[in-house]
């Protein structure tokens, strides 16, 4: 099994002619998810916008991981997403998914500096709206900060440290707000933690696409 990285999974989509590099700018108001859930219902390549209007340095990414352009594979992006070939069939994906329930799981690897360093924010700086943080639709009640970023909690005794994907609202530059409902994980760990206890919590995007 191949273990990508963002980078290189959209590397290889792109080798197989399923990616699509989209130059032209394109506001993150409505018009980044049109194109996302078009290519998600459509059978589409996965879309790379590489001018988003008024963040010059950012780009963003949609139907990473939603079913391939090639007809004969139509999970090729999913199988690839975890390591598999993707030709791998889908039963075999789930049994995959499966078997990885009662793996081992890998130690953590404590490193100085990594990637996600490459570029900090503090301070007055540090605020969401420094990111292009997306209207996805007409209907919503404003931009979402996460949509398929993974949170981390941990209960308040650190016997457990949950990643879930939840979506997270953007309220204004200093505050987002997303859901902990009791009956999912993220919900499960914050009723650990007392009413009036300020819970860490760390969003990240980009991660690798098994992640997600």
């Amino acid at each position: 099994m191949k273990r990508y990285d963002l980078r290189s999974y959209l590397e290889e989509l792109d080798n197989r002619g399923d990616l699509r590099r989209i130059k032209e700018p394109v506001d993150p108001r409505l018009e980044v998810g049109a194109l996302a859930r078009h290519a998600c219902e459509s059978y589409g390549e996965a879309v790379l916008f590489e001018a988003i209007k008024g963040y010059p340095s950012f780009r963003m990414l949609g139907a990473f991981e939603s079913y391939s352009s090639d007809p004969d594979y139509r999970m090729a992006k999913i199988a690839m997403s975890l390591g598999l070939e993707p030709t791998t069939h889908p039963l075999e994906i789930v049994e995959k998914l499966a078997a990885s329930r009662s793996v081992t799981p890998v130690a953590p690897v404590i490193v100085e500096s990594g990637p996600c360093q490459e570029n900090v924010l503090l301070g007055e700086k540090a605020v969401l709206s420094a990111l292009p943080v997306p209207l996805l639709h007409s209907g919503d009640g404003g931009p979402y900060l996460n949509t398929i970023g993974a949170f981390v909690m941990q209960t308040a005794d650190k016997s457990w440290t949950n990643w879930a994907v939840a979506r997270g609202m953007m309220v204004d530059d200093r505050h987002f707000l997303g859901a902990t409902f009791s009956e999912q994980h993220l919900g499960m760990v914050r009723s650990t933690w007392g009413e009036d206890q300020r819970i860490p919590i760390a969003l990240f995007l980009g991660a690798r696409p098994s992640v997600v």
